[in-house]
């Protein structure tokens, strides 16, 4: 754990370093026909993964089937394989929704704001939230997009803050308005909720 957590700091280091580079966020003069498209380049990733997993959990009920060991059972090998997976596997259409709209306005605001490191940051919220929840969840099946949602606010809305950036933490504001549990879901206080996930990707972005 000692290493790991070491690795993970080193990581965020590594990140907040390049949040603090032009290149991130374009400060150039407003220009309407280059932020009209940029914006609808900052759809495909938001728009594909939506439908990624609205095609999935329609496959599972057309099919009568159940993809839940597709998540994560912590310290166990069968839920190695969720660590990539679980994010496209909901329990059922109202977990589906409940996740939608969050994950593609995050996702959206990531690609838009941060396009050049977009994916590095994408897969860094998906390996370090999933690994530590492998590492450290309670013995049970975690499954669902929120680990995202969570790991993509907190990311939207510290580096928001560091760069006194308003658009990045208005988002994350809007979007934990819009996720009415976003803030109860990192704490053991509802039923069948992968808390240890939501804290975990929260907690991720506030250790430097």
């Amino acid at each position: 754990m000692d290493s790991l957590s070491k690795f993970r700091r080193i990581r965020l280091k590594q990140l907040l370093t390049l949040l603090n580079q032009k290149l991130l966020i374009n400060e150039k003069p407003y220009d309407n026909k280059l932020q009209e498209i940029r914006s609808k380049q900052s759809l495909i990733f938001p728009v594909a993964f939506v439908s990624l997993i609205w095609l999935i959990k329609t496959l599972e009920w057309g099919l009568d089937l159940d993809f839940y060991q597709l998540g994560i059972f912590p310290l166990q090998s069968k839920g190695l394989l969720g660590i990539i997976t679980s994010p496209l596997i909901h329990s059922d259409f109202e977990h589906l929704i409940a996740n939608t709209i969050p994950i593609f306005a995050l996702s959206w605001g990531i690609f838009y704001f941060y396009r050049p490191l977009a994916f590095r940051i994408v897969l860094y919220c998906l390996f370090t939230t999933n690994i530590l929840l492998w590492l450290g969840g309670r013995e049970a099946w975690h499954i669902g997009a929120s680990g995202l949602v969570y790991a993509f606010a907190s990311f939207l809305f510290f580096s928001g803050l560091f760069r006194n950036y308003y658009k990045l933490i208005a988002i994350s504001f809007v979007v934990a308005f819009l996720y009415g549990g976003l803030f109860w879901g990192i704490f053991p206080v509802l039923k069948d909720v992968s808390w240890e996930g939501h804290g975990l990707a929260t907690k991720m972005w506030t250790i430097s």
